[in-house]
């Protein structure tokens, strides 16, 4: 596959930012991970149009790459005008605050014992920091358990919660310095998106993740500030 320069690697991994060339790979990867997903409507779909328009806004595609082939990509971007990037963050980003997109991402199925979601956020907050980002924002179906969990492992908290016209979703957010952990006060549905929502609005944000009674998935919630 035609790839930039090495960026970074780690064991077999190496992590690389990918280009135009590329996409045929991306859309294989990205196409692969929806066919092995037990509810695929919880991802947005992705075609070619959607890995162009990407580099158009001046965003970026990482790449993880094990012996020349991709095991997997994440997309961040800049904040743009009109594309709703600050729903639900007026209370933990102040208006001048530098705001970056961690966007959609994939691992190919035969990668997904191995972590590379979370490499993946990682490597994103880096380049993040890189290019002058004080805070970067995420959304998550709250059936997406698995990207939600992720998310909240690399330090984002869920500040809020949304119906867009294609579905809900949580909105997560976290600063791009390292933040303290904190142990949750509260406990409650991740499946409740207004239960969530009146605790967002109480002040609260959500920091952990756990299976509860009847393994039923629960986020954990704590005061925002702290």
């Amino acid at each position: 596959m035609a790839t930039a320069a090495v960026l970074q690697s780690t064991d077999d991994i190496e992590t690389v930012e990918l280009g135009r060339a590329d996409i045929g790979d991306i859309v294989a990867v990205h196409r692969a991970a929806l066919a092995a997903m037990p509810r695929s409507e919880l991802v947005r779909p992705d075609g070619p149009e959607t890995f162009n328009r990407m580099f158009d806004m001046g965003g970026e595609i990482l790449g993880l790459i094990e012996h020349r082939r991709l095991a997997g990509y994440g997309m961040l971007r800049p904040e743009r005008d009109g594309m709703g990037d600050r729903e639900g963050l007026a209370r933990v980003v102040p208006e001048a605050g530098v705001l970056f997109v961690v966007d959609g991402a994939a691992v190919h199925p035969e990668y997904w014992t191995r972590s590379l979601q979370r490499v993946l956020i990682r490597e994103r907050l880096d380049h993040a920091r890189r290019r002058g980002a004080g805070h970067v924002v995420a959304t998550a179906a709250p059936g997406n358990i698995a990207s939600i969990r992720n998310l909240l492992k690399e330090g984002f908290r869920v500040v809020d919660g949304l119906r867009k016209s294609y579905g809900l979703r949580y909105v997560l957010h976290r600063q791009v310095r390292e933040a303290e952990a904190v142990e949750p006060e509260i406990w409650g549905d991740l499946g409740d998106l207004d239960g969530s929502r009146s605790l967002f609005q109480a002040g609260y944000c959500a920091t952990r993740f756990r299976l509860g009674d009847d393994a039923r998935p629960e986020l954990g919630f704590t005061e925002r500030g702290t």
